[in-house]
């Protein structure tokens, strides 16, 4: 009996503990798939800080009304003359009375009155200590004008009646630039395949302060017209290409200030956009493209399965819109490029108004407007 009571508690003993071997597996097991499953996670989206403020866009196709974001559309068609004929719009600037207008072709800054009436122009090509070699972007404050010479390297400085008052020379190549109380902020262009820096902090004089990050090397999709930066009264917000961080430069010091966060459509980390083709059918990921801050709001386009959304952020109260765009405005198409101190701008080149179904009685501006004339500025007034 004793014999019979000893098997028995052997095996019991037994059973319990291929129990505990059983647990324990099952134990390494879950272990292993949350750890698979944290990888994942880390490996498709990037890491949350928690001093940033996250946005959650919408992407199952809310749809939102233009009206939400505009209450009203301007045309403002650019005077056509001899000397300021504008071949290809490169980016465009609105201040309290001017307009101005850089054309990449003939590197040239065209400046207009808020109504459209050509005043003068800046064209100082050459070689010379004042002159530039390639004008590739500029900046204004307080209608004092600051060109970036792409070739040359350096800035160019004018003041408000666009007399030279000093060249600033850079020891880098830079594609767009942003300016600050002491400082500039430049998106550089990588010369070499690696190694280079993607943004640069300098001062006035021309002096690095600080390095960001690095480029990655140019491949076959290199898209050059996105927003690097953006301004408000008080300092600079930058972002990468497609980045979902938006990062706020003040007093010299950088910090994550906005991360946008698509959840599983959130782009892999390490991911070099300039091989790949974010409008291909392959691609399933959202990513920002463009974006604004116009007073109070932050405003940004970003594409998601072919498709543009828009985003509408209150940096006070934190309140966000975002979806579709659908216009119940008017007929004039909403693709702002640019911001001003109202709203956002985009432009119709004349040759392209025949193309579109105005309501002719409703815009009088383009009535005398020929297909060989200068583009026509759009605003966006924001609500």
């Amino acid at each position: 009996m004793c014999y019979i009571n000893s098997l028995l508690i052997n095996d019991v003993s037994h059973y319990l503990g291929l129990i505990k071997i059983y647990k324990y597996i099952e134990m390494r097991k879950k272990c292993f798939l949350l750890l698979m499953i944290v990888t994942f996670l880390i490996n498709c989206s990037k890491p949350i800080k928690n001093n940033s403020i996250i946005i959650s866009p919408k992407l199952k196709g809310e749809i939102i009304q233009l009206s939400t974001f505009i209450s009203e559309i301007n045309l403002i068609p650019l005077e056509t003359t001899a000397d300021c004929l504008i071949a290809e719009v490169g980016k465009v600037l609105i201040s309290e009375q001017k307009i101005y207008v850089l054309d990449r072709s003939t590197s040239s800054i065209f400046i207009f009155d808020r109504w459209g009436k050509f005043l003068t122009k800046i064209q100082d090509v050459g070689h010379g200590s004042e002159e530039y070699i390639h004008l590739i972007d500029f900046d204004v404050i307080n209608d004092e004008i600051f060109l970036l010479d792409y070739t040359g390297k350096k800035i160019i400085h004018y003041d408000q009646q666009y007399k030279f008052i000093q060249a600033t020379s850079l020891s880098f190549y830079a594609s767009q630039f942003g300016i600050m109380d002491k400082s500039f902020i430049f998106k550089c262009e990588p010369m070499n395949n690696s190694g280079d820096p993607y943004f640069i902090l300098t001062s006035k004089e021309g002096e690095v302060i600080k390095t960001i990050d690095q480029l990655s090397a140019t491949g076959k999709y290199n898209w050059g017209e996105v927003s690097f930066f953006t301004r408000n009264q008080t300092d600079i917000m930058i972002s990468k290409l497609y980045d979902n961080s938006i990062f706020q430069v003040k007093n010299n010091k950088i910090n994550e200030y906005i991360q946008l966060d698509f959840g599983l459509y959130n782009v892999p980390v390490n991911t070099n956009f300039n091989d790949i083709n974010i409008f291909s059918q392959d691609f399933k990921y959202a990513v920002k493209n463009n974006y604004w801050i116009v007073g109070e709001w932050l405003i940004m386009d970003y594409f998601f399965n072919l498709k543009r959304y828009y985003l509408r952020f209150h940096l006070a109260s934190k309140n966000v819109i975002s979806g579709k765009i659908e216009n119940d405005l008017n007929d004039i198409p909403f693709f702002p490029k640019w911001s001003f101190s109202h709203g956002l701008i985009g432009f119709l080149n004349s040759y392209e108004i025949n193309e579109f179904k105005f309501d002719r009685l409703c815009w009088p501006e383009l009535d005398n407007v020929k297909v060989s004339d200068n583009p026509i500025l759009v605003t966006y007034s924001i609500n």
